[in-house]
C-alpha cells in the first residue's frame, strides 16, 4: 500500500492483478477504511486447516465494533426537522391560547358555572358517597346530610312545578 506523493491524503494506490489501482479511502477516528477492502486484503492468504480457529487470532477481533457496518446501518428514521417543526408548533398554539386569545362567552359559559350545574343528579350523588366515606371512616356528616336534604327538597320543589305546568296545559 503506498500513499501517493502530491496527492490527497484520501487517496491510496494499490497493487493488485490489475495493475496499479487508486482506491479512495477515508480516514476516521486514526483509522484508514478503504472502499474496495477485497483488493487491499487479496495479498494476505490466510491458512485453511482442520482446527478451528482461535478468536484471538482472528480478523474478528481486531475489528473496533463502534465502527462496524452493523452499527451504521441502525439508523433513526426521524428527519433533522422533526424537532424544530414540532417545537414551532407547540409554542405558537401556546402563544395563541395563552396570550393572544380573549375570552368569549363560550368560556364565559363552561368555565363560569360548576360540573354539578351540568350534569342532573352528580352533587347528590356524590354527596352520598362522601357520606358513606366519611360513616365508614367516622367523621362528621352533619354538613353533608344537611347538603343532601337541601337537594331533595329542591328536586322536589322541581317535580311540583313540573306537573303544575303540565296540568295547565
Amino acid at each position: 500500500m503506498l500513499f501517493l506523493t502530491g496527492a490527497p491524503r484520501c487517496l491510496q494506490a494499490v497493487n493488485s492483478k490489475m495493475g496499479l489501482r487508486i482506491i479512495p479511502t477515508f480516514k476516521i477516528n486514526s483509522y484508514n477504511f478503504s472502499v474496495n477492502k477485497g483488493n487491499l486484503l487479496a495479498g494476505k492468504k490466510e491458512e485453511k486447516s482442520s482446527e478451528p480457529v482461535k478468536f484471538t487470532k482472528s480478523a474478528a477481533y481486531r475489528l473496533n465494533p463502534n465502527l462496524s457496518i452493523v452499527m451504521t446501518e441502525n439508523k433513526d428514521d426521524q428527519p433533522v426537522y422533526q424537532y424544530p417543526v414540532i417545537l414551532i408548533s407547540m409554542f405558537s398554539f401556546m402563544i395563541y391560547f395563552f396570550i393572544l386569545r380573549e375570552e368569549n362567552d363560550i368560556d364565559q359559559q363552561f368555565l363560569g358555572a360548576s360540573l354539578f350545574d351540568h350534569v342532573q343528579g352528580l352533587e347528590k350523588a356524590q354527596i352520598e358517597a362522601c357520606i358513606m366515606h366519611y360513616e365508614k371512616n367516622g367523621l362528621d356528616t352533619r354538613d353533608l346530610k344537611a347538603r343532601l336534604a337541601e337537594l331533595i327538597e329542591e328536586e322536589e320543589l322541581n317535580a311540583e312545578r313540573l306537573n303544575s305546568t303540565e296540568a295547565e296545559q
